[in-house]
């Protein structure tokens, strides 16, 4: 005699809400076997029932070959299921030190004597005949966004894990969530396999925008143009002594600019969660 799973007439109570609980509950004939039992109840039972997840399932043998069952639903553990996710972004709150400003607006002299020309240096110190460049921390435009998925345990391997932290502090070789090459560096990501089978990671990132030019000296005759930067790259510059004739003094100065590369780049597909805007 197979195994037959029905719905009771007085199932389905319980409270709605954000964080309600429903029952339902069944009648099973046929067989003496608890495992059968709950197989069968697990066939016939949704696993999401009046937008809640299936929790518990109890079961009572009230006869020969009969038993009833009661199934509970409540509101989901997990902050998203599959094929969800969620994005959280925040700007703002980032520091950078530069020792060049974008131009001169004015300079003055002590008694109307004629002003050094630094050619943009900052915060310029001369002491026992030595210049020093100490520049300035400015507020800079800092961009960081997370995106928690929930992706399947088949793909959450040892290799898997491998290759997220092999990605970790490289920048994306490919346009990634809207952001062009190299403007995007991966951070990081952690997390944790639930009771379902399936983990919900949570994946870091930070943004720094590529710049079409960057210049240092501009408009001077002896301008240094680097011509289009990347976000991450590093950009330093090379100063030297030099005499200010107007202002009979000796100066340092730009004299060379750097663009380098310190980080890798790499592929962002590897992180299995696509490369489009969300």
């Amino acid at each position: 005699m197979s195994t037959t799973c029905r719905e009771l007439f007085r199932s389905r109570s319980g409270d709605v809400g954000s964080s309600g609980r429903r029952e339902l509950l069944y009648s099973i004939t046929g067989s003496d076997d608890d495992a059968a039992v709950i197989t069968a109840i697990q066939a016939a039972a949704p696993a999401t029932f009046g937008g809640l997840t299936r929790d518990t399932i109890t079961i009572d043998q009230v006869g020969p070959k009969t038993w009833m069952a009661k199934v509970g639903y409540t509101t989901s553990s997990y902050a998203i299921g599959v094929t969800e996710h969620k994005f959280a972004f925040q700007i703002g709150g980032g520091t950078q030190h530069v020792t060049q400003s974008i131009a001169t607006i004015y300079k003055a002299g002590a008694g109307g004597a004629t002003a050094p020309n630094f050619k943009g240096a900052l915060n310029v110190e001369i002491k026992n005949g030595q210049t020093n460049v100490r520049g300035v921390d400015i507020a800079a435009p800092k961009g960081e966004f997370s995106e928690l998925h929930c992706l399947a345990n088949a793909t959450v391997t040892a290799a898997y894990q491998r290759g997220l932290m092999r990605l970790c502090g490289k920048y994306n070789v490919a346009a990634f969530r809207g952001y062009a090459i190299g403007e995007v560096q991966f951070i990081g990501a952690e997390g944790d396999k639930g009771d379902d089978g399936y983990w919900r990671i949570t994946f870091k990132f930070q943004v720094s925008e590529n710049r079409s030019s960057v210049k240092f000296n501009a408009g001077d005759a002896d301008e240094i143009n680097l011509g289009a930067v990347q976000g991450w790259d590093y950009i330093w510059c090379l100063y030297e002594e030099s005499a200010d004739d107007a202002a009979n003094c000796m100066i340092s100065k730009p004299t060379a600019a750097y663009r380098e590369k310190v980080l890798h780049a790499g592929a962002f597909s590897a992180l299995g969660i696509g490369e489009a805007e969300l």
